[in-house]
């Protein structure tokens, strides 16, 4: 890569500078529900294409917070006569 082109570093990248963070022990934990901030059956490393209750964007939701979510968007969807 020539020089003068200037690549910002990315946060993973920013984290793994730091000495006390260890990102192996990071990709291990549980993911937190957006919704809850409960811990979910998922962990941080794994894909988002493995998960169910994740929306891209928005994050991963816990099976409690995904099913009031879905309810909720089907009750708005009859309500509206469909979308």
């Amino acid at each position: 890569m020539p020089k003068w082109v200037k690549v910002d570093p990315t946060i993973e990248d920013e984290l793994a500078a730091q000495s006390e963070f260890d990102m192996e022990d990071f990709l291990a934990q549980n993911d937190h529900c957006v919704m809850c901030r409960k811990d979910t059956q998922y962990k941080n490393g794994d894909h988002i294409d493995y998960r169910r209750g994740y929306i891209e964007g928005f994050g991963q939701m816990c099976a409690d917070c995904e099913t009031d979510y879905y309810k909720k968007h089907k009750q708005l969807t009859d309500i509206s006569g469909g979308m």
